[in-house]
């Protein structure tokens, strides 16, 4: 199956705008990582990190790449920008990055918070977690663990629990691509074997379902999203974003996600783009402008 939630592909900016500092955190099993924070052109106690998504195959940290991301964001943000390495990341090229799973994310998430509260500049700054794709997993779930968040941004994510939107995706790639109601039940019962067959196999013995860390996924099938949103909302702000033409990821499990808050009074806010796909990187400004807005509010 296409990769559900690939990695976003940076927007490079030309021209250096900002200072960029490295630091380092420590993962899940005292891994030793980095992560780039940018620099703001005015004293700011706003902090936005950013949690991408697991992706398909496994490439080593983007340092150069990363590093231009951070210079344009610190230029038109109000706060500074944070892009940390990933334990994936850092063992890509020993292979041994199929041995994490979906809770060494969310642990080394909760250790890299710790690290930038740690640090006397930091340790009364608003800190924001910034989510795309399988990050959004990553930001609802550590943000109820950690609880001393201001808020989550949930970039073209998966709102609805993975193997109901795995269904829902296909149902709506059916009728796109117009095959008839008996080619796309069929369509279902094939994902509905392969679920059940991740599922029996979601054990520390099994590492091989294709390149990606088959603990990550079978992990997110019982991983809810909506519930961790839902509970963050108890203490925090969100801010919902997705494009229309996501073909990676249905946008109705955003609108739902949306209605739920909003039922429960939730401060949550909604923004939809016309003509955004599951990659937000040709919005970036306009996206930095309401993430901005949006944490002033």
């Amino acid at each position: 199956m296409k990769a559900i939630f690939p990695v976003i592909a940076l927007f490079i900016c030309q021209s250096i705008y900002a200072a960029v500092e490295t630091g380092s955190y420590t993962g899940t099993d005292s891994i030793k990582l980095r992560f780039l924070i940018g620099i703001p052109n005015q004293p700011s106690q706003k902090v936005f990190i950013y949690i991408q998504g697991d992706g398909q195959g496994c490439t080593p940290f983007p340092l150069a790449q990363a590093r231009q991301a951070m210079e344009y964001y610190s230029h038109v943000s109000s706060g500074y920008w944070i892009f940390p390495e990933t334990a994936k990341e850092a063992l890509c090229e020993s292979g041994l990055y199929k041995t994490l799973d979906f809770y060494h994310r969310v642990t080394e998430l909760k250790n890299l918070v710790a690290t930038i509260r740690n640090d006397p500049p930091f340790s009364n700054s608003q800190i924001y977690l910034v989510g795309h794709s399988a990050g959004t997993d990553l930001s609802a779930r550590a943000a109820v663990i950690i609880n001393n968040v201001s808020g989550i941004v949930l970039i073209s994510g998966g709102e609805l629990p993975l193997e109901t939107m795995i269904y829902q995706k296909t149902l709506i790639d059916g009728y796109r691509a117009n095959r008839t109601e008996a080619d796309i039940q069929k369509d279902i019962r094939e994902v509905q074997e392969l679920a059940k067959t991740v599922k029996a196999n979601c054990s520390m013995d099994q590492h091989d379902w294709g390149d990606r860390c088959n603990l990550f996924w079978c992990q997110m099938f019982t991983s809810t999203l909506e519930q961790d949103a839902l509970n963050a909302s108890n203490t925090m702000k969100v801010l919902l974003v997705h494009g229309l033409k996501d073909d990676i990821v249905p946008v109705e499990g955003t609108f739902s996600l949306y209605s739920k808050l909003i039922s429960k009074k939730a401060k949550v806010r909604l923004k939809i783009y016309q003509d955004m796909d599951h990659n937000f990187a040709p919005k970036i400004h306009d996206l930095i402008s309401i993430i901005n807005e949006w944490s002033k509010s």
